[in-house]
């Protein structure tokens, strides 16, 4: 009898034992969890947490331990659950989180998607189905603000960050997921898949087994499958740990550089709108190499299409390009838009890139026209009349006056042509319409747009910039011909 009551003692001291072990293992879970979040502020001012729930281990865990985090801190959990509807499975795993939730007294609203349409426009099934769960995800975002919460946890991460290695990113790749990423939040990222697995086993929570998780065919399954355990067995058992580490100080670092190039962006930039980005050329020029790659591609993304089909090999070409010191040049990059670089300006934007077609030669007919009489040329207008000593010359930039008598033949409006030149003083010399727009700094985009007023190949006027001298109007002058442009803006 005695023997007995020692050995039921023993059971009950065992089960005490174990009692004591699981609460230490939720609660060590638990706060985890909640450090996690507050070392990167992941909830901030958010009153709700939408949490997306595909009914696997994971995304259950953080279920349950939101619910848990709603108890203590006072925010509203809701559940989220998007419908691919590619596996038979799936109205069973839709029908499950729903009753989940039900049991649990939370909200789980479930939004179904059309992969499969996706995938018909080009697009692998895996980067379908992403996208048109982030889309779900943006738009209740937008509609109704708090954060979206992933369940990312540290296996994932590592997956991650081996397969932007292997296909070859810049640090942002190798940084990896982000604990947070706007509205955003994964607060798993530092909870490996055996913890997550034990969690559930610990507090009974049922949960969903995607089979296709299991198929080789895709790269991700590929890695988790193969790659990282033959990886950990016979190189580093801990290797997912010590990935997730290096990624860690890798999104420092990332940050840090991102930083500076905000700041030279800012100091650079002199011009930008949703269709245009302009950039002091100068400024970029002396940025390091590191800086200016970030600087270019900040302005990509800030322009529609963002880093969407953007590869080193543009951002390279793109630097080269700045930094050659040649003007009027340009590229063209994904999604219709252009590089140019000009003098002294650096432009990015999108749309239309047609050449430019000039505009057809305006006739000007001197010996039809009568004194104080106003003839209209498309942009111009002209007049003759009486030159008296004491009438005042017009200060307006767009209205010049000429000798009419100095004039021998017709006139024309148009656009630079080849053998074009104008004189200026000392000695009215002679000098290349080329050559003036050179040392003027004249961007080549430009310069093909620059109206101009001719006599022959000798032009009178360079509108926005100067006149011919040698029809300056004089004490000798009896008959004026002013010219005015309607265009006030320098072009």
């Amino acid at each position: 009898m005695d023997g007995l009551f020692y050995h039921s003692q023993d059971i009950v001291s065992g089960c005490l034992v174990l009692l004591v072990r699981y609460f230490k293992k939720v609660s060590d879970d638990m706060e985890k969890f909640i450090k996690f979040i507050e070392a990167y502020d992941l909830i901030g001012k958010a009153r709700k947490i939408h949490v997306a729930l595909s009914g696997g281990a994971d995304s259950m865990a953080l279920l349950d331990l939101f619910i848990q985090y709603q108890n203590t801190f006072g925010i509203e959990v809701e559940a989220i659950h998007v419908h691919h509807g590619l596996r038979k499975a799936s109205d069973m795993e839709a029908a499950h989180v729903k009753a989940h939730c039900e049991g649990l007294g939370i909200l789980c609203r479930t939004f179904h998607v059309d992969v499969l349409a996706a995938v018909a426009c080009g697009k692998s099934v895996e980067e379908a189905a992403r996208d048109l769960r982030y889309e779900v995800f943006d738009r209740i975002i937008k509609e109704e603000g708090g954060r979206v919460a992933l369940a990312h946890h540290l296996d994932d991460q590592a997956e991650t960050v081996l397969m932007n290695l292997f296909r070859g990113s810049s640090l942002k790749g190798l940084g990896g997921m982000q604990p947070i990423r706007g509205a955003y939040i994964r607060p798993l990222l530092e909870v490996t898949k055996e913890e997550i697995m034990e969690y559930c086993r610990l507090k009974a929570i049922a949960f969903d087994v995607d089979e296709s998780n299991y198929e080789t065919k895709y790269t991700r399954n590929k890695m988790r499958l193969q790659i990282i355990p033959m990886l950990t067995e016979q190189i580093q058992p801990k290797l997912s740990e010590h990935v997730c580490a290096t990624a860690s100080l890798i999104r420092e670092d990332d940050r840090y550089l991102e930083d500076l190039a905000v700041e030279a962006y800012e100091k650079a930039v002199i011009y930008q709108s949703i269709e245009k980005i302009k950039w002091q050329r100068t400024d970029l020029c002396n940025l390091d190499s590191v800086v200016l790659r970030r600087v270019l591609r900040q302005g990509m993304a800030r322009l529609e299409g963002g880093l969407r089909n953007i590869s080193k090999q543009h951002t390279d070409e793109m630097m080269a390009l700045v930094k050659s010191g040649k003007t009027g040049k340009a590229m063209d990059l994904p999604m219709n838009r252009r590089l140019r670089c000009d003098y002294d300006v650096v432009t990015l934007d999108r749309g239309n890139h047609e050449e430019i077609v000039k505009p057809e030669p305006i006739e000007i007919d001197l010996t039809s026209m009568t004194l104080y009489e106003t003839y209209t040329y498309d942009d111009f207008t002209i007049r003759l009349f009486p030159y008296e000593k004491q009438t005042e010359f017009s200060k307006k930039s767009c209205t010049k006056w000429f000798d009419y008598d100095k004039i021998r033949g017709n006139l024309r409006i148009r656009t630079r042509e080849n053998g074009d030149f104008i004189r200026f003083s000392p000695a009215l010399h002679k000098k290349k319409i080329k050559d003036y727009f050179i040392d003027k700094k004249v961007n080549r985009s430009v310069r093909d747009q620059v109206p101009m007023l001719v006599l022959g190949h000798e032009v009178i006027w360079i509108v926005g910039y100067r006149i011919n001298e040698a029809y300056t109007v004089t004490d000798a002058t009896k008959t004026i011909i002013e010219v005015v442009y309607s265009k006030e803006e320098r072009l």
